[in-house]
């Protein structure tokens, strides 16, 4: 496509573009370019009104169109004017009548516009209110309304139309009060609340009204008498009757009214006393103030509410536990102001929660199901209440562990925990509501703070009781569970087998046994009783032994009674691979030589363990090993051994003579290529003693291309000459040799 015809479809497309932009912006209606020869109000009223507050009157704007028979609505089309919005206001042709005045209200449409003069006004020309209770019910109120406290008052809002018609509006005018703690109104009905000036405001079709209402007190004062009409009691005991009291009210005229029922009666501790229309009902120690208030005026008075009884018990006396079958249990009260002379009480009882245990009005508790209940016992402003523990049921014996303990006189520790199973099977701490009894208190007693004292030497039995759910006639109503304790002198020391322990990773040993050394010199073996414990999880103890898991150092503990000792561990990293230098021993009478053990662990540490490791030897006449040495005695053989995280490593060892010379039958050959030779080496000791030695010699050519040497074979491979050197034990003898072709 060439230059030419681009730039021509590019202006194409520009000109299509302001065409739509053109097209977006006129309406439909507008598009095809209608011509408006004018607009004109459809029908409405002359002069026309609209009236404030009240329904709003809507005009419609009607166009003449060129070319078409019927006038188009536009109303909604047009734009819309008022001269004075704050009086009338004007939207899409509805108009709205805020304030009395004249407004012009205009309508555009297509540059052709319409004016019309609205009218507002009030509906009514007068609005007002009255009293319909006085002289003159239609006369409007004017200046201040007068009020009493107590009394009610009806005022009535009205407003008049222009024919002087007066229309009740009570009910669908807006009523309010400038200070509603003086008074409040709900269609025209005033509620008097306090003495003082409040301004009542009335609405109601956009007119407003108001007048000041003054509320007055009716009475002087008001006072607090007993029945007698002299000064109240000011002492209580709870317990006493209920004490009558009089509410005596002194009028503005001098009159007096006993107004104690239909006064407004506060106590301000009502757990101490309360108070209802007079009446005073004492109900727990203490001081509280008494209150009446009346129509505008109160008074008030202090009284002290005293027990009539010191102190309440309740049986039983402690929290109790029980379980879902047992029989019910009676509580009792007693009260007393002296030990001497406690008294039977008939308390008001109650549960705080039935679900787990109910309470009768007798005190007949029944558990109901596993839970927690507090009973509670009130008589005479005195509480007492224990806490019920409902349990489920038990199926199988009690567990305590451990069932046999030794201590130290003097020692005192927590009695064991104490466990059951119940009927679902799970096993339940009952340590709380088992009771603990000892057969020898004067060795261990059992004290009141949940503990066992060692007070003397010697052996006791300690037993952990619990009831069961029976009834009351079973004749073994008890499950029991017993530990022994045996009570010694304070331990001084405690010895282990062994003060240090070294094993690898995965090996498993026993772990050390341990004496206790106590005060009165007595030794003895106690690695049964012995509690051992760990610094690192790298070291497992499992029952009487104990299995390293990861190479580390970690620190084993035993502990007993008082008294607890360290033994360090070294954990090894497992090795797998092990490599002997030498791997044969040659030695001399009287001469020593080291075994070098080289290890290689999962790890893939590298570690030298000869001299950790026990060797022994075969034959001691031979030679003697101390640590990782070797000493050679006569000439012989033998083996030395040594095993290391179990694996058993074994070096030959040989002892020798010393060696003077070493010896070839001949000295030379002469050879041809290809052909070949044995040399035997003979090495001759101080003793005179002659041993063939070729196993053992180091042969070496000083030529290999033309002679070679292996384990004392000589092989001549091209013309030539070389020296063939035999060396054992630092000697070394020579064998020449000459190839020919």
């Amino acid at each position: 496509m060439n230059k030419f015809r681009l730039k021509r479809l590019a202006g194409m497309v520009l000109v299509l573009c302001m065409i739509s932009s053109l097209l977006a912006g006129i309406s439909p209606a507008r598009a095809a370019e209608e011509i408006v020869q004018g607009v004109e109000f459809s029908t409405y009223p002359s002069p026309l009104y609209v009236y404030v507050a009240d329904q709003t009157y809507s005009l419609q704007l009607l166009a003449t169109i060129e070319g078409q028979t019927a006038r188009k609505n536009v109303t909604n089309d047009a734009i819309w004017t008022s001269s004075e919005s704050s009086i009338v206001k004007v939207e899409k042709g509805v108009l709205t009548a805020l304030k009395p005045g004249t407004v012009t209200i205009t309508a555009t449409y297509s540059n052709k516009q319409k004016t019309v003069t609205i009218y507002a006004k009030h509906l009514f020309k007068q609005f007002k209110l009255t009293n319909p209770g006085s002289a003159s019910p239609e006369n409007a109120l004017t200046g201040k309304v007068s009020a009493e406290l107590g009394q009610g008052l009806e005022l009535n809002a009205k407003a008049v139309n222009d024919s002087d018609v007066s229309n009740n509006v009570t009910d669908s005018a807006v009523w309010s009060s400038s200070n509603t703690s003086v008074f409040t109104v709900a269609k025209g009905k005033i509620t008097t609340v306090g003495e003082g000036t409040a301004t009542l405001t009335a609405a109601y079709k956009g007119m407003e009204t108001q007048v000041d209402v003054e509320v007055g007190k009716p009475y002087k004062s008001v006072t607090i008498q007993n029945a007698s009409g002299t000064e109240p009691i000011l002492e209580y005991t709870v317990g006493e009757s209920d004490y009558p009291l009089k509410a005596v009210a002194e009028s503005i005229a001098g009159t007096f009214k006993d107004v104690a029922d239909t006064a407004k009666w506060t106590s301000s501790n009502a757990a101490v006393v309360m108070v209802d229309k007079g009446i005073l009902k004492p109900v727990g120690k203490g001081t509280a103030k008494i209150t009446v208030e009346y129509l505008g005026v109160k008074d008030e008075f202090n009284l002290n509410v005293r027990l009539k009884y010191q102190a309440m018990t309740m049986t039983p006396a402690e929290d109790i536990s029980l379980f879902v079958s047992d029989i019910p249990v009676t509580f009792s009260a007693q009260v007393m102001n002296d030990i001497a002379d406690a008294t039977n009480a008939a308390p008001e009882w109650s549960t705080s929660d039935p679900i787990v245990a109910t309470i009768s009005t007798t005190g007949v508790v029944t558990p109901k199901s596993p839970g927690v209940a507090v009973i509670k016992a009130s008589y005479l402003g005195l509480n007492k209440q224990i806490t019920v523990n409902v349990m489920q049921n038990l199926t199988a014996p009690l567990v305590i562990e451990p069932e046999a303990v030794d201590t130290y006189r003097g020692d005192s520790e927590k009695l064991p925990v104490v466990k059951a199973k119940t009927i679902t099977g799970e096993s339940m701490d009952v340590s709380k509501i088992v009771k603990w009894t000892s057969d020898q208190p004067d060795l261990v007693e059992i004290t009141k703070d949940g503990k066992w004292l060692a007070k003397a030497n010697g052996s006791a039995v300690l037993t952990a009781s619990i009831r069961k759910y029976t009834a009351a006639a079973d004749a073994a109503p008890y499950v029991s569970k017993s530990v022994n304790v045996t009570v010694k002198e304070k331990a001084l020391a405690l010895i282990p087998s062994t003060t240090v322990l070294s094993l690898f990773a995965g090996q498993e040993v026993d772990l050390p046994s341990v004496d206790a050394v106590f005060a009165d010199g007595v030794e003895e073996n106690v690695s049964a009783k012995v509690t051992w414990k760990t610094s690192s999880d790298n070291l497992l103890i499992k029952g009487t032994k104990v299995k390293g898991l990861v190479g580390s150092k970690v620190t084993l503990t035993a502990c007993y009674m008082n008294k607890s000792v360290n033994i360090p561990v070294t954990i090894e990293d497992r090795i797998l691979t092990y490599e002997i230098e030498p791997e044969t021993l040659v030695i001399y009478p009287g001469k020593t030589q080291s075994i070098k053990v080289t290890g290689y662990t999962n790890t893939g540490k590298k570690l030298s363990v000869g001299s950790k490791i026990k060797w022994t030897i075969g034959n001691t006449n031979v030679a003697i090993v101390k640590g990782a040495s070797v000493k050679g005695l006569i000439e012989g053989a033998t083996v030395v051994r040594g095993t290391y995280q179990g694996k058993l490593l074994e070096v030959p060892v040989t002892v020798y003579l010393r060696l003077q010379k070493l010896t070839l039958a001949e000295k030379s050959a002469k050879l041809s290529s290809g052909s070949s030779v044995t040399l035997k080496v003979n090495a001759v000791f101080d003793t005179g003693r002659t041993v063939d030695v070729s196993p053992l010699v180091t042969w070496v050519s000083s030529n290999s291309a033309s002679v070679t040497v292996k384990d004392g074979v000589v092989t001549a491979v091209k013309k030539g000459s070389a020296t063939i050197k035999a060396i054992y034990q630092n000697k070394y003898v020579t064998f020449r040799v000459m190839v020919y072709a």
